[in-house]
């Protein structure tokens, strides 16, 4: 009888692990896949460490911007659903946490680039790593978002002027 409680858990905890995966989105068959649609042989590994560890997408693609582009594009297309993905230039918002005269490290600003050029990440789990870098609420959340809205509506953030998307005032 125990034995059969024992297999009977094993098979609860499988299923689990599957639906783990399922739940996420993808697994380790979509992942290479989508690498050796994306990636060149010689860049094979270094673009499944991308996608499996949610790591911003280097491989030697950053090098020139627009392999960078298809890249990150090709990596997205692979695993996540099109209203989870983001454009690679959405990345530039993340100048609104440089303003932070509290974050001397620039930790906040540095979390936001990294979730932001990794390409395997949807938007949910970009949202959370960027609300979660200070263990404070940090008000420039707020900003990063209007960042990205006016880039939806065309704008191009890298002519606005900090104020013109962000009315916070940082104290020291």
């Amino acid at each position: 009888m125990r034995s059969h409680s024992l297999f009977i858990l094993f098979l609860v905890t499988v299923f689990c692990l599957v639906n783990v995966e399922i739940a996420d989105g993808f697994g380790m068959m979509e992942i290479e896949k989508t690498a050796k649609e994306c990636c060149t042989v010689s860049r094979r590994q270094c673009c499944i460490e991308v996608m499996k560890f949610g790591r911003p997408a280097k491989c030697g693609y950053e090098n020139n911007a627009e392999w960078a582009e298809i890249f990150y594009n090709c990596i997205q297309r692979g695993l996540l659903a099109e209203d989870q993905r983001m454009s690679l230039d959405d990345g530039l918002c993340c100048q609104v946490f440089a303003h932070d005269t509290s974050d001397s490290s620039k930790h906040c600003e540095n979390t936001c680039k990294i979730a932001m050029h990794s390409p395997s990440l949807n938007k949910t789990e970009r949202f959370e790593k960027i609300k979660k870098c200070s263990m404070l609420e940090n008000p420039l959340d707020k900003c990063f978002h209007n960042c990205l809205k006016m880039r939806q509506n065309g704008f191009s953030v890298q002519v606005l002027d900090f104020s013109e998307y962000c009315n916070y005032t940082s104290t020291p």
